[in-house]
C-alpha cells in the first residue's frame, strides 16, 4: 500500500496500493492495444508516464471534483479555477477491474452534453478511459454505497 495519511477524508476518501506484476501487465496489454488510437484521437504522442498506481474507494469511498495535474481554487465554496501543479501529467489513463459495486460513478464536473445532461459513467470492468488532465476536465468519483471499486490509474506526458 502507498502511504496517503496527508489524505483530507472530507475531499478524496481512497486507498492507493502498489500494482502486482500481473495487474501491471494487464494495464500494459490494454494500453498498449489502443496506443496508436489513443495518439491520434488526441493528436500526440505517449512519452513517459508515471507508475501505475491501483485505487480502491472502499463502502463511504469518493473524491471531490478535482483536476489530476492542478489544484483546485476556490472563493466561497465554489471552484473558480485551477493551478498546474503536476505539469507533466497532461493524459489521464484509467482502467476499471471491477463492476460489482454501487456507486463509485465518475462525473466530469465541468462538461455536459445535449439538453445540459452531466456527464457521469457507471464504471464496467475492463472500461478504460482517457481524458486530459487539466481543469476542463475535472472529475469527481460519487460515494461508494456498497462493496469496494478498484481501477488503474497512469499519467502520461505527451508531445
Amino acid at each position: 500500500m502507498i502511504s496517503n495519511n496527508n489524505l483530507n477524508e472530507s475531499i478524496r476518501k481512497t486507498i492507493l496500493h502498489n500494482p502486482t506484476d500481473k495487474l501491471r501487465e494487464l494495464f500494459h496489454k490494454r494500453i498498449n492495444k489502443y496506443k496508436n488510437d489513443i495518439e491520434k484521437f488526441f493528436g500526440v504522442s505517449l512519452l513517459k508516464g508515471t507508475d501505475i498506481q491501483i485505487l480502491e474507494y472502499k463502502e463511504g469511498g469518493h473524491y471531490n471534483c478535482h483536476a489530476d495535474n492542478a489544484s483546485v481554487i476556490m472563493k466561497n465554496n465554489h471552484i473558480v479555477g485551477y493551478k498546474v501543479v503536476r505539469s507533466e501529467r497532461k493524459l489521464t489513463t484509467l482502467l476499471f477491474l471491477n463492476e460489482d459495486f454501487l456507486g463509485g460513478e465518475i462525473e466530469f464536473c465541468h462538461l455536459r452534453y445535449y439538453n445540459n445532461k452531466r456527464v457521469i459513467l457507471k464504471p464496467k470492468i475492463g472500461m478504460m478511459i482517457v481524458f486530459p488532465s487539466h481543469g476542463l476536465f475535472a472529475h469527481k468519483v460519487f460515494e461508494v454505497k456498497k462493496g469496494k471499486r478498484f481501477a488503474i490509474v497512469k499519467w502520461w506526458d505527451v508531445i
